[in-house]
């Protein structure tokens, strides 16, 4: 499913690892708009989490995003390696 919403980097929780944030709606009646951090999926090899048979630490696995799954207009990858929307 296609869907355009606006994304950008964000200096939170880490301005050493910045994590991209999405705007996925319009604006409410208040003004207020969803935002969602994304935060890749950290792979170890000593951890009893799981990614597509991949050992990993933990993720919040209700939303996630393969490679490709977020592009910019003109069709380059944003998500370049598996990550999560970080709910938290």
């Amino acid at each position: 499913m296609k869907f355009k919403g606006v994304c950008f980097f964000a200096s939170v929780p880490n301005a050493e690892a910045p994590h991209y944030i999405v705007i996925a709606s319009g604006a409410d009646l208040n003004g207020e708009k969803l935002l969602i951090p994304i935060s890749s999926i950290k792979f170890s090899d000593h951890s009893k989490y799981f990614f597509k048979g991949k050992p990993c630490k933990y993720y919040d696995d209700a939303c996630t995003f393969d490679i490709g799954d977020i592009r910019t207009d003109s069709g380059r990858d944003i998500i370049v390696k598996p990550s999560f929307a970080r709910y938290e």
